[in-house]
């Protein structure tokens, strides 16, 4: 089970990391973040992610490229340090370790209880939910939920909008470990909807996550 927790977090990174800039605000509509983020329905791009402790030590590095189609649809592949890859067609989770031979099954509704469920919602939810702070550095900006009594737990999540586009996002967790997110050779073509699909490789190991093979919900 540690092994699913751990796959699950790295999930919850990626998933946050890459649908946050996807989110459309209720307010300051004149804002070109706001444009910016208003107008993507599909999004490819290749990225670096680097994580650091909360005293500021780094403690991994990874890289690859990421594919999404809102609402939900996520292509998230890790090249380096090691393959791996989580896909959603917008309703089932696949994460695919193809050195363990091992695939862990979920629902996207596993992540509806979350602090971070927001994130994950239709963009008529999502524009009632958050707003844009700026910050002192003129090309960063804070999203905040709206409600903070509801979401008290949700995590910090910061954007760099520059030259316009987004260049870096920044997550900081409850815990205090931070992850950030570098975007290069951006595109926003329309993107195949195969691209989202997953079948487990034959003599894979399909592990089911909260997953209810008869409802498509988690148990």
């Amino acid at each position: 089970m540690k092994m699913i927790k751990d796959y699950f977090c790295r999930f919850v990174i990626g998933c946050v990391m890459l649908l946050c800039f996807l989110v459309c605000p209720a307010s300051s509509d004149e804002l070109p973040v706001v444009t910016y983020l208003r107008g993507l329905e599909f999004f490819s791009a290749e990225f670096q992610e680097q994580r650091f402790s909360p005293e500021g030590a780094m403690v991994s590095s990874s890289q690859g490229k990421c594919r999404i189609h809102r609402p939900r649809k996520l292509y998230w592949e890790y090249s380096q340090p090691a393959r791996q890859l989580i896909i959603s067609d917008g309703e089932t989770l696949w994460i695919y370790e193809p050195e363990l031979e091992q695939v862990i099954k979920s629902s996207i509704s596993t992540m509806s209880s979350s602090a971070l469920s927001p994130l994950l919602e239709s963009r008529e939810r999502i524009d009632k939910l958050y707003t844009f702070e700026p910050m002192s550095d003129i090309n960063w900006w804070r999203l905040r939920p709206v409600s903070m009594t509801s979401y008290s737990e949700a995590a910090k999540i910061n954007i760099k909008f520059m030259d316009g586009k987004i260049d870096q996002i920044k997550l900081t967790d409850a815990l205090g470990f931070v992850t950030k997110l570098f975007f290069s050779k951006i595109d926003y073509i329309a993107i195949k909807a195969t691209v989202f699909d997953f079948s487990p490789p034959d003599n894979t190991d399909v592990v089911t996550a909260g997953f209810n093979e008869n409802k498509g919900e988690p148990d």
